[in-house]
């Protein structure tokens, strides 16, 4: 074997070395275009990094960049296959499962146009807005009361009417069992349930504008007679405070909105309407600084989300 070697040993090495360059940087650039996408633009550096690795390491770089390999093509994604290769009859023979969603990515509004479904299709929308206990699908549910067809306009109705139905028999169950009740922390949990049931009715938008008033009346009395009996129960005042909020009543709403977030209560519960009285009052200073306390990403509802981010300057 020892005449296979070269006689100018510098040589040999050069040649090794050489070899080992070329074998690296092999698979350098294979590794390299399996990197995840953030990382995959980098093209030069990602080749260089591997490339060093491999290079000072010797054996144990061929096993890391091998392994690493191996892994990034084993992970890499399948390839999409055109839809027209797909046959229909496969597709609708497969058991599929759509969690959380009755409708796909389909939106519910465009559904209800006269030509978008039929009576059937429209009931099982109007089913799932009501499912989705939101103002906003309640709004939706009660513009279809004057809809023209009859079948519609009937099923709306019940739809409303068995909502109302469950938050009445609510307040009447409480209202029923409220005297026989002798202890005040609990009298002022079930005044408390009564006020916010109330108060729901008029979030939800299920009853009458008409009678919107004498609900947010109800609300406040039955708020404030839950914090008589337990005054440091910070809740009671933050649907006093929304109350007296929707009644025009700012003052009122801050002193019961601010009395809360003293007790404790969670910011995100008062934040947004103390921004809208100060809103409301001119003071934009006041409004931004107070949206700027709240945790974006804590914030569910979409509408206050765009708000919370448009005031912080995101």
């Amino acid at each position: 074997m020892m005449s296979y070697i070269p006689d100018n040993y510098q040589l040999a090495i050069l040649i090794v070395l050489t070899m080992h360059a070329l074998a690296v940087a092999l698979l350098s650039a294979l590794v390299q275009p399996l990197l995840p996408e953030r990382y995959r633009k980098y093209r030069l550096a990602g080749f260089l990094v591997f490339f060093v690795v491999g290079f000072t390491t010797f054996v144990a770089g061929y096993i890391v960049l091998i392994a690493l390999y191996l892994l990034l093509k084993s992970r890499m994604q399948q390839r999409v296959i055109s839809y027209d290769t797909i046959a229909t009859g496969d597709i609708m023979e497969e058991d599929l499962f759509f969690e959380g969603r009755r409708f796909g990515e389909g939106a519910f509004a465009e559904l209800l146009q006269p030509e978008k479904a039929n009576v059937e299709a429209k009931q099982k929308v109007f089913l799932g807005f009501a499912d989705f206990k939101t103002p906003a699908a309640f709004e939706i549910i009660k513009q279809n009361l004057s809809n023209p067809v009859d079948e519609i306009r009937l099923y709306v109705f019940g739809i409303l009417n068995s909502a109302e139905k469950e938050f009445v028999e609510s307040i009447h169950s409480i209202k029923k069992a409220l005297p026989a009740e002798a202890d005040r922390t609990k009298r002022a949990e079930m005044l408390k349930e009564l006020a916010q049931t109330y108060y729901d009715l008029f979030y939800f938008n299920i009853v009458d504008d008409a009678i919107k008033p004498s609900v947010l009346e109800e609300t406040i009395i039955y708020a404030r007679e839950s914090i008589r009996e337990n005054p440091e129960d910070p809740a009671a005042y933050v649907v006093l405070g929304k109350a007296r909020l929707k009644m025009g009543d700012h003052d009122g709403a801050m002193r019961a909105l601010e009395r809360a977030r003293r007790l404790g209560v969670e910011e995100s519960r008062t934040i947004p309407y103390l921004a809208e009285i100060y809103f409301n009052r001119g003071d934009y200073n006041r409004t931004r600084e107070l949206l700027e306390q709240m945790d974006v990403e804590t914030v569910l509802n979409n509408h206050l989300r765009s708000i919370v981010m448009f005031w912080r300057g995101s």
